[in-house]
């Protein structure tokens, strides 16, 4: 999907996002937006791409700024950016 050019791009700040450690998963799911795109998965989640709570190690927190490549409705994460933040 990468290389044919066949996924959609969205570039923003992670908002609303919520890692709710209470759902029937067991370590929880996750959720956020960017740009009005909504992202939702959990760590048990079999579907392709990524799916990586924070409470499992992933990477993504409220108020980063990211790049995804994105496929599908609804929407899975097929590559993640993340911007590194230079003002420490």
């Amino acid at each position: 999907l990468l290389k044919g050019n066949k996924s959609r791009v969205v570039e923003g700040i992670v908002s609303n996002y919520t890692l709710d450690r209470h759902s029937t998963q067991p370590r929880g799911g996750e959720s956020f937006t960017v740009n009005d795109i909504y992202f939702e998965y959990s760590d048990n989640s079999i579907i392709p791409g990524f799916h990586q709570t924070a409470a499992a190690g992933g990477p993504i927190r409220a108020g980063q700024a990211v790049r995804i490549h994105y496929t599908g409705d609804p929407p899975r994460i097929i590559r993640l950016a993340i911007k590194e933040n230079k003002s420490k």
